[in-house]
């Protein structure tokens, strides 16, 4: 498990996070446990190896005193590209959690060399486990699905100590026949009617405490 030196934020709101920033630092929270919500802050360099490693169960050192906790969330900026603020939650590592994985798909469907377009329903799993027994990923071979096929999630493989909490008949992956495109014919006179596009105005990213 990795640990990693955090240090207490005394200074809250848009502008204070600005200056962490500016300095190499993420802002982040510290919650759970029935104890007190604490703002922190950390390295960025150290918080992408978390990102790069995909790292779920960490170790918060703060002082002296560690503190084992998960990864909960990241925020990003409006692009997407910075990272802006992490949560970290507080975990018992004697009691299962529920968290996210994601799947990692192996190989190229048989039905793909034949014709088929291969697509992908879900890309992430809930699973509940022990701290120590959460997976960086769920392994999914497809080599061998055909046209036609698909694997759900009561066919994925994991250890008899991890439950997966998505229904068992969801589909995950599948491989379905191509189609030929159809073209569309207009009617002499007929006007073609383009879709209207309504974009949402993008609004400022709320600023954490």
């Amino acid at each position: 498990m990795t640990t990693i030196a955090v240090e207490k934020r005394s200074l809250l709101g848009k502008n204070a996070c600005k200056k962490l920033r500016a300095n190499g630092r993420i802002p982040g929270t510290v919650y759970g446990q029935k104890k007190e919500v604490l703002s922190i802050d950390l390295s960025l360099e150290d918080l992408l190896s978390i990102i790069k490693k995909r790292e779920k169960l960490v170790q918060l050192q703060m002082n002296k005193e560690l503190e084992d906790v998960i990864v909960k969330e990241i925020h990003y900026d409006t692009f997407g590209e910075k990272v802006y603020h992490i949560d970290f939650c507080r975990i018992d590592m004697k009691a299962k959690i529920t968290v996210t994985v994601p799947l990692s798909f192996i190989g190229i469907p048989k039905g793909v060399k034949a014709g088929g377009i291969w697509q992908k329903a879900i890309q992430k799993v809930q699973i509940t486990c022990l701290p120590v027994e959460i997976p960086e990923s769920i392994s999914v071979n497809v080599e061998g699905l055909e046209v036609g096929q698909n694997i759900r999630v009561k066919d994925l493989v994991v250890s008899k100590t991890i439950e997966i909490k998505n229904d068992a008949d969801n589909i995950v992956t599948f491989v379905n026949a191509a189609k030929e495109e159809q073209a569309t014919t207009e009617l002499p006179g007929e006007e073609r009617v383009e879709p209207q596009v309504i974009k949402k105005a993008k609004s400022d990213d709320d600023e954490e405490a």
